[in-house]
């Protein structure tokens, strides 16, 4: 075979490779049928199984390995006790924690539907722990209490001796959760149905399992069980081989011994031959699609796999120097994951380039070991596999005194070989094969630390088999006894127990006070995370020794018991015992992982005190410390004073600013670091580039990003950091340059480059990339895959997507979704998602408040922000976000009372300067009508960006001063160096528009492309036909909108409507009102202005027309109703109210406002010839005399101060004779008077008005 065959072969990336067709399946490209026939039917894959990657950081044997319900995570746990999630593909830890537990672990596994965050364990302990990972990666570990379900009796008349049957092994039917399947100690495999149990756990098996020629054999047990995807259920025995029975191969409830000639007549289950394991309990599973495949480890150090159907064994594995314990298979794509003793775990993929062999010496039982179970101890490493070995066989009685006397012979032997392992004992060499004698000759030569390493490593092994009995205030957390004793009376108590690792190092200790073997026993105790057995040592030991106590502080901080180290340190400093250099940085962490920063200062001081502030590695934790606490102004004070600085030093002064916003100063203490001599490393650089994505600084990026070239740092953290900034500054062909460059790419990648297409507007590329995707996808890629959902189909078939694949509940991703429904306009829908949330974070009310706000339900977003609001929890306080969420919906509610309210609450909360904040405020008193406030608030913004200046031009162009607007746009370009954006030009024209700057409109228009770069989109048309309507050009403004490079919409035609009928031009009026109606057939507004054109023109048939298709269409008219706020209280009238209780003096000083300005008494005797006379009397009952926006106007001026601006709110459009009239009466009564309407903001003064008699 060439080279380039072999190449072939192997290539990830093959069309026919499996990973490749799971992905085609997953798409669409393959019916799952298919492809499970094209996979089960190779058995190329199962002989092309060779080692991937090794997966090495546990310092035990690896008990269990479990994959999560996406593959992309593997979960391990270990004799060392902790848990360690693994990202299998990169040979990475994720997240390693200690389970809590005092023993082995020997179960880990994802709880299903927690979105990988609950990780469930049990061990030998007994106990079972739920361990959550938190939003901050921090892990919570939790015991669960057990409930009994039921006990296993014995059923052979010869064992009934026995209380109950002991169990080694359980599995669940996948097709029935109410089917367990539990083995033990007899020949039987056991079928419960909980639905079934008695009250009083006695409950009878469903079923019994037995091959034939077993039944009544005393010697065997049952050592794993498994269940088929077809409910086929698989048991291995001890001595014996591997049986695979279904369910018409049961005994029943209540099997009797069999006969000769009853074997001869049941049915004989499936066996698979090969290795037998003689004593050790190993795991069965099923792999492959259809569970076509059964695999097994050994106590020979090998992996067998056979063919399910037919029983062939068609694959043997070297995978262990000793035993292979547990043996799991991947959820979708053929990897296998195996652990042994041996501290690592093997990722077995199908990579060979030639098909595997069966070996000649398949029937090989398991390694001969001379003396029982002490072999191949050539090394302390050796000794303690060995020891690991005993333990997974040992059982120990609850009672403890029960359980020191059942200790077996193998276990007593084992201890005497430990205790005496440094005597010259030449049996204990001879039970030594010949090839390792020259190993153990050597270890001899360092006699002490050989006699120091066993005895500490069997005290680790046999810390997991005994419970544990605490005197030390410091460890109640973990401690499991109820009868603590504090080290003042600790000479009081006369039956005091020790755990038996520290009897195992007490009894052989000199009698020298300070005896180094305990020092190092300790120390090795804390650095393995046992903490249990290291305070117990600590407290027989001499304290006056600081490193001791460094040595407990040191572990504590690094179990993630942050309390227990505080504690320990402030019992340290009330013993009288001086902290040194190594003290302060553990217990500085400690203060920062329970984030007080009251003990930290405390610590602080005592640094100063002690003189240890110059030292560079406690004041690099100091620096840490205040920075994670967002107290950056004291992290630079201490940074300042250090006397000496490392790159660590630096490093955390750039990371710091970042984490806590300042990008600015992060990369201006990164020039300073590399001005002293220090060349940036990996992750100077990651920081920076992140830093790069806060600030407007891509020229900085880019020259960061060619340092990492020039220096050769391009790892795939580094990558995806450039990748990360690329993609904020919307640089996608950049970011594509990156992506493509990248050789390794991992998860994080994909996901950057995934939101990089969907934040730039390319949401069929980020699909794309997604189906490209070779790795699983995570809930981060969906939440980037998000806004690239352009259609609510697309968004929904996400979201079931991540229902499917048991994403959900996760609070973010569902944040997500809140955020794209309410994007879509499907606010119910973002309403089901918020309401079901079991956890909701303050960015998912966020989410809701903005949802409501985006989609006009004003009053919804009001009363979920008054529920925030009252929720009594100091995790949910309104931010900034929120109150630039709300502030809008109070602008359209016309809540100005409770929007000063609110503003004064921001002030107290000290967020005034916040400039997101500030841009909401400028908006929410621009329209309520104050538009002084809103001036005052954009002063005040320190950073100015182009939301800041859109806000406030928009401001003065809805009040009708346009001109002010014009001069804050030239302000904005000549001074701020703010660039424009669409927005800004919108702002800009609606200015031009409403103030009849026709000459400024063109140019800004023109100046868009031409300067700018920009193209005009549809809200800039609509500007510009308003504005060439304002000249009776109508032809003209025709003209434009046909020739537009866009198609119009009903906005577009709806500027041409108003012009026509400012005009009286009903031939273009009907022609526009056309265009409208085809676009949308419901706008009110195009009926009732159509209807008044033709009421006005006395076409009455036309009227009638008009009046039968709104009706036909259900659309009414609004009722036009207006709002006036005195003395705190809001008042809402409507055409000729009088359901108030001043409404005598309001009509009075009605008619005397009326006279005043000299108005006419019937408003109508111009056109009576043109109306008819039902008309003319429902007209004169509705004169604008009574219009809702005079009796709010004249409330206003009875209830205000003199002087003081009256404003009103009115939800139409306010008609001509009203307009006229208040002109005059802000002119009479000499009092400005502002009326915001549908359109825009009315300010009479002096009888003229800021629109110019054009609205």
């Amino acid at each position: 075979m060439t080279d380039k065959a072999k190449r072939s072969r192997t290539h990830f990336n093959g069309s026919h490779h499996p990973v490749v067709d799971f992905w085609r399946r997953e798409v669409g490209g393959i019916s799952p049928r298919s492809f499970s026939d094209r996979f089960s039917a190779s058995e190329n894959m199962v002989l092309r199984l060779e080692i991937y990657r090794k997966l090495a950081k546990h310092k035990g044997c690896v008990n269990t390995v479990s994959f999560n319900a996406q593959g992309d995570i593997l979960v391990s746990g270990s004799d060392d006790r902790r848990v360690l999630l693994w990202d299998w593909e990169l040979g990475n830890v994720k997240l390693s924690f200690h389970s809590g537990h005092s023993n082995n672990v020997f179960q880990a596994k994802f709880m299903p539907f927690s979105d990988d965050r609950t990780i469930v364990t049990c061990a030998a302990d007994g106990m079972v722990r739920r361990a959550s990972v938190l939003e901050s990666g921090k892990v919570e570990t939790v015991t669960q209490a057990p409930t009994e379900l039921f006990t296993c009796q014995a059923v052979n008349p010869r064992r009934r001796h026995l209380e109950a049957a002991q169990l080694n092994a359980i599995a669940m039917d996948p097709r029935n959760s109410n089917l367990l399947a539990v083995g033990g100690m007899d020949e039987y495999a056991r079928l419960y149905d909980i639905r079934r149990l008695d009250g009083d756990g006695s409950s009878r098996a469903a079923d019994h399992f037995a091959p034939p020629h077993l039944i009544g054999d005393l010697h065997v047990g049952i050592t794993g069980l498994a269940f088929s995807e077809q409910s086929e259920l698989l048991v291995s025995y001890n001595n014996e081989f591997i049986y695979l029975f279904t369910h018409d191969m049961g005994l029943g409830s209540s099997p009797m011994p069999s006969s000769p000639e009853d074997d001869s007549k049941s049915s004989v289950p499936m066996a698979y031959k090969g290795h037998k394991n003689v004593e050790t309990v190993k795991g069965v599973n099923f792999c492959g699609p259809r569970s076509e495949y059964v695999v097994s480890g050994s106590d020979c150090g090998r992996i067998f796999i056979w063919k399910k159907r037919s029983g062939e064994l068609i694959r043997v594995m070297e995978a262990d120097r000793y035993v292979v314990n547990c043996i799991e298979p991947h959820p979708h794509i053929p990897v296998l994951a195996s652990s042994g003793i041996e501290n690592d775990i093997k990722v077995w993929t199908s990579k060979a380039a030639e098909r595997a062999t069966l070996p000649d010496n398949i029937e090989m039982q398991r390694k001969r070991k001379p003396r029982g179970w002490m072999y191949r101890v050539s090394s302390p490493r050796e000794l303690l596999a060995q020891l690991f070995f005993l333990q997974n066989r040992s059982r120990f009685s609850e009672d403890r005194e029960e359980g020191e006397a059942s200790s077996s012979s193998t276990g007593r032997e084992l201890l005497d070989l430990i205790l005496n392992f440094n005597d010259d004992d030449d049996e204990h060499v001879n039970c030594i094969p010949d090839k390792s004698r020259g190993k153990i000759e050597d270890v001899k030569e360092e006699e002490d630390d050989v006699a120091y390493s066993i005895q500490i490593m069997s005290a680790t092994s046999l810390a997991r088999c005994s419970p544990i009995y605490y005197s030390c205030d410091a460890c109640k957390c973990v401690s499991s006894s109820q009868n603590h004793q504090t080290s003042e009376n600790r000479n009081l108590v006369t039956n005091r127990r020790f755990s038996k690792p520290v009897r195992l190092i007490l009894h052989n200790r000199s009698k020298k006070p300070n005896d180094p073997s305990l020092t190092r026993a300790l120390r090795e105790f804390a650095d393995s995370g046992l903490m249990e057995d290291a305070l117990h040592l600590f407290d027989e030991m001499n304290k006056s020794d600081v490193f001791l106590w460094n040595v407990m502080i040191k572990g504590f901080t690094a179990c993630g018991l942050h309390h227990e180290a505080l504690r320990f340190y402030s019992r340290m400093v009330s013993t009288g015992i001086k902290a040194d250099s190594f003290t302060f940085p553990f217990v500085i962490k400690s203060a920062a992982g329970v984030s007080s920063l009251s003990q930290g200062k405390t610590v602080h001081a005592a640094v100063i005190k002690l003189g240890f502030d110059s030292d560079v590695y406690v004041c690099n934790s100091l620096v840490s410390f205040y920075m994670k606490l967002g107290w950056a102004w004291d992290a630079e004070k201490v940074f300042d004073e250090m006397r000496e600085r490392d790159i660590v030093s630096w490093n955390s002064i750039v990371s710091g600013f970042l984490a806590v916003g300042d990008g600015l100063r992060s990369l201006v203490m990164l020039k300073e670091m590399m001005k002293c001599g220090f060349e940036p490393d990996r992750f100077s650089i990651m920081s920076a580039l992140g830093a790069c994505s806060h600030v407007d600084c891509l020229n900085m990026g880019k020259e960061i990003h060619c340092y990492a070239i020039r220096s050769g740092i391009e790892d795939v953290m580094v990558l995806t950091s450039v990748l990360d900034m690329y993609s904020r500054y919307s640089e996608v062909s950049y970011a594509e340059r990156v992506f493509n460059g990248m050789t390794n790419k991992n998860i994080v990648a994909w996901n950057v480059m995934i939101g990089c297409y969907a934040r730039n507007g390319r949401g069929v590329d980020a699909f794309l990339c997604f189906q490209k995707m070779l790795l699983q996808p995570d809930v981060i890629t969906l939440i980037n895959l998000l806004p690239a959902c352009e259609e609510i189909l697309e968004g929904r078939t996400v979201h079931g997507y991540a229902t499917r694949r048991g994403f959900l509940p996760h609070v973010v991703l569902e944040t997500a979704l809140i955020d794209m429904y309410g994007e879509g306009g499907k606010v119910k829908s973002a309403e089901i998602v918020f309401d079901r949330m079991g956890e909701k974070n303050l960015v998912s009310w966020n989410s809701m408040i903005a949802a409501y706000v985006e989609n006009g339900e004003n009053y919804s977003a009001l009363k979920l922000f008054r529920e925030l609001w009252d929720l009594d929890s100091s995790s949910l306080v309104p931010d900034s976000t929120t109150f630039a969420s709300i502030l809008p919906a109070y602008a359209e509610s016309l809540s100005l009372s409770e929007g000063r309210q609110l503003h004064a609450y921001v002030v107290k909360a000290r967020y005034s300067s916040n400039t997101i904040v500030l841009n909401s405020l400028v908006h929410m008193y621009a329209m309520c009508g104050d538009l002084e406030d809103a001036r005052k608030c954009f002063d005040q913004v320190v950073f100015k960006d182009v939301v800041s200046w859109n806000s406030i031009i928009m401001a003065y162009a809805v009040h009708g001063f346009g001109r002010i607007s014009v001069c804050l746009f030239s302000e904005m370009i000549t001074t701020s160096g703010v660039s424009p954006n669409k927005s800004t030009f919108a702002s800009l024209l609606a200015a031009c528009s409403i103030s009849g700057l026709i000459d400024e409109g063109w140019e800004h228009f023109d100046s868009m492309k031409r300067e700018y770069g920009i193209d005009p989109g549809i809200e800039h048309y609509v500007y510009m036909v308003d504005l060439i309507g304002r000249t009776g050009n109508l032809s003209s403004a025709k003209r434009f909108i046909e020739e537009m490079p866009v198609v119009p919409t009903a906005r577009v035609w709806g500027s041409l409507l108003k012009a026509s009928r400012n005009h009286n031009d009903i031939t273009v009026a009907e022609f526009a009102a056309e265009q409208v109606l085809r676009i949308e057939h419901d706008n009110t507004g195009c009926y009732v202005l159509l209807l008044n054109m033709y009421s006005e023109a006395g076409r009455w048939e036309d009227v009638n027309r008009i009046k039968l298709l709104m009706k036909s269409q259900g659309v009414s008219k609004t009722t036009s109703c207006s709002t006036v706020v005195t003395r705190g209280r809001t008042h809402v009238f409507t055409n000729g109210d009088r359901s108030q209780v001043e409404t005598n003096r309001i009509y009075e000083v009605l008619d005397i406002v009326s006279r005043m300005v000299e108005e006419e008494e019937d408003s109508y005797a111009h056109c009576v010839s043109k109306m008819r006379p039902e008309t003319l009397l429902k007209k004169r009952g509705n004169s604008p005399r009574r219009h809702s926006v005079r009796l709010a106007t004249c409330l206003g001026l009875i209830s205000t101060e003199t002087g003081r601006v009256v404003m009103v709110r009115n939800n139409t459009r306010i008609c001509r004779r009203c307009h006229e009239f208040l002109e005059k009466a802000s002119k009479v009564t000499r009092r400005e008077i502002v009326v915001g309407d549908s359109k825009i903001f009315h300010h009479f003064s002096n009888g003229c008005c800021s629109c110019g008699n054009y609205w």
